[in-house]
């Protein structure tokens, strides 16, 4: 196994392939604006995750995550990310970043059941179910 020098932003590249591949894979998480993230691939505004791929905006997963993104929700029309592991969720919409519970709890305060709040507790409920199987 290879691994790089911990870059400025604390990220380490590891690579079975070669040294200069596991280098690459730092640089990547840097220009990607992740953070102490180790092994990760694809992904971007990540913070101390390791062996991840195509994540965006999550912090502290320590396998790479399930997950659901769908884009074009909500009054913004925004991507909305959900991921799960064995032990946890983190939801990421905008400004908002917090567990599947709090989310389902922010989108009824705010939106209750207008067309946002229904499409919302869709996904929410797509969620739920994929993560029961």
């Amino acid at each position: 196994m290879y691994k790089s020098e911990i870059t400025k932003n604390g990220n380490v590249g590891i690579s079975y392939v070669s040294q200069e591949a596991a280098n690459l894979q730092a640089l990547e998480m840097d220009m990607n604006n992740c953070s102490r993230c180790s092994g990760c691939s694809g992904c971007s505004r990540c913070s101390g995750c390791s062996d991840c791929s195509d994540c965006s905006g999550c912090s502290d997963f320590k396998t790479n995550p399930s997950k659901i993104i769908v884009s074009d929700i909500g009054s913004r029309n925004d991507t909305i990310y959900v991921y799960w592991s064995c032990d946890r969720t983190e939801v990421i919409c905008g400004c908002f970043r917090g567990s599947l519970l709090n989310f389902e709890e922010a989108v009824e305060n705010t939106h209750k059941d207008n067309e946002h709040g229904q499409r919302y507790k869709e996904l929410i409920n797509q969620a739920w179910s994929t993560m029961s199987i």
